[in-house]
């Protein structure tokens, strides 16, 4: 390109932490009794002053919020969209996030006593532990926001290969499917898929052959899944299950891939719910209890929606208003 284009530029206070955290609260039921809480770092600079002061005025409690004396900048996330709002690419500053305080992440967990824990790709290793040994000591459930592509390999460096089902430490990952593949080659890097995980793959029924036969049959039919198998998304989730149980690969316009490990696979047969996926298959361990499996359903998108100025936040907002539902 070498050169600078007429555009439109727009400034916004956001970030995986916060854009999870406003659509989890915008549509949280008051009634409830549910509360979030956004714990972060900010510094003390003028883009730090300008979300705390954006945050207060919406009536957001923002103790959660670190403010730091440091050289180092406030997060930044530049992005450049074509005319239709598709990311064409961003670039992202991340190093205050990545140096985030581990005292006052635990600190702030441990006073907060969540039930679930979301957290992103932006942590440091060092981070990603402590959140790991918090969540067991207070009993929360973690998921896993991997964030972008090279920053979804991280989650690899905290995985011990005894943290298999049910013994898993993470119990929801949502990546895309690029994040996916980073998850799957750092697992992999890292030889994670040996004994432990063997257990865990052989008893959950994936090489029945009626069960190969079904996904065959639904990705011929449809050139989305077909795409899917041709480029190994079913195979790197399969991998994965052991060590997050549930797993949800988000597929752009496409709509959404579920995964579950099940301990009773016939209640997903029977479940009505106002949004049925377009279909659900289901594999069973048929060595022994003919229960337990694995579920895969998929979920195509709307598609009477309103126009879509950019896709910036959009997987943040869905997973924001699926961490509001548990």
């Amino acid at each position: 390109l070498g050169d600078s284009y007429p555009g439109k530029i727009k400034t916004s206070i956001g970030g995986v932490g916060l854009n999870v955290f406003l659509a989890s609260n915008h549509y949280l039921n008051k009634t409830a009794n549910k509360k979030i809480k956004l714990i972060s770092q900010v510094s003390d600079d003028p883009s730090g002053n300008l979300i705390l002061s954006e945050l207060k005025s919406q009536g957001i409690d923002t103790s959660g919020i670190f403010q730091n004396e440091t050289k180092d900048k406030t997060a930044s996330y530049v992005s450049i969209h074509d005319p239709n709002g598709a990311l064409v690419v961003a670039c992202a500053d991340m190093n205050l996030i990545e140096n985030m305080s581990i005292e006052h992440i635990s600190t702030q967990i441990i006073k907060s006593d969540p039930s679930y824990i979301l957290f992103d790709g932006n942590l440091s290793k060092l981070a990603m532990k402590q959140i790991i040994g918090d969540s067991l000591e207070i009993n929360a459930k973690l998921i896993f926001e991997p964030t972008s592509l090279p920053k979804a390999a991280r989650l690899s460096n905290v995985i011990k290969k005894d943290f298999v089902y049910p013994n898993n430490r993470i119990g929801l990952a949502l990546p895309t499917m690029e994040e996916l593949r980073s998850m799957y080659d750092s697992f992999s890097n890292k030889e994670l898929f040996e004994t432990s995980w063997s257990n865990v793959i052989f008893s959950l029924g994936l090489d029945g052959l009626i069960f190969k036969e079904k996904l065959d049959k639904l990705c011929r039919e449809n050139v989305f899944l077909k795409k899917c198998q041709k480029n190994g998304v079913f195979q790197q989730v399969f991998f994965l299950l052991p060590y997050i149980p549930s797993i949800i690969v988000k597929c752009g316009k496409n709509g959404i891939l579920v995964f579950n490990i099940s301990e009773d696979v016939s209640f997903y047969k029977q479940k009505v719910i106002e949004m049925s996926p377009v279909f659900t298959l289901t594999s069973k361990n048929e060595l022994q209890s003919k229960k337990f499996g694995v579920v895969i359903e998929y979920y195509s998108t709307v598609k009477n929606f309103t126009k879509i100025n950019n896709v910036t936040g959009a997987g943040d907002s869905f997973a924001g208003i699926l961490f509001k539902e548990l």
